[in-house]
């Protein structure tokens, strides 16, 4: 991080020095325009940089911005200025370098917030796993004490006496007839 912070700053102290330098040459309505706008971008400049010290999310992206506008400034100035300058192509070739630098540093930026996710929920996951063994052991012994619980609250089954079934008497014969023997 510090490399691209020194990096963005060296480009912009760059930047800044070759605009004011062309913007010396000329007439004093533009001058005043240029002038306000070199002081709107030292602001934008403040603000990324501050931005980048603090690893936000969107420093890289003004940090675009910035370049970019300063590229658009820098050849409008380019156009109206009389003896054309070298210091506008430096001013040119330097403000090209840090959108392209900064365009990068999103997507690494990107890649490697996705990665410090991606790594925090893996640990987060590799982490949680005993804490779900002991979640299932736990709801395990709740179960089974709730079992216990049910069967010490149902009353045992009184035991009953075996019971004879009542048994038929046995059907009464009619009398019967006696015979006589004669013989």
């Amino acid at each position: 991080m510090e490399q691209s912070y020194l990096l963005v700053l060296v480009l912009i102290v760059i930047n800044f020095i070759s605009v004011l330098a062309v913007m010396a040459g000329l007439p004093a309505g533009t001058f005043v325009r240029e002038l306000f706008l070199v002081l709107c971008f030292l602001v934008l400049a403040a603000v990324a940089l501050y931005a980048i010290s603090r690893r936000k999310v969107w420093s890289w992206m003004l940090a675009e911005i910035f370049f970019g506008v300063n590229l658009v400034n820098t050849i409008f100035l380019y156009t109206i200025s009389s003896p054309k300058s070298g210091l506008l192509i430096i001013a040119t070739v330097v403000n090209v370098w840090g959108f392209v630098h900064a365009i990068n540093r999103v997507d690494a930026f990107k890649r490697e917030r996705r990665t410090l996710a991606s790594y925090k929920t893996e640990k987060v996951i590799h982490d949680l796993r005993p804490l779900e063994e002991a979640q299932r052991i736990i709801d395990e012994i709740k179960e089974q004490r709730a079992e216990e619980k049910k069967a010490a609250n149902k009353p045992a089954p009184a035991k009953r006496k075996p019971t004879k079934k009542p048994q038929k008497a046995p059907a009464k014969r009619a009398p019967a007839k006696r015979r006589s023997r004669k013989k």
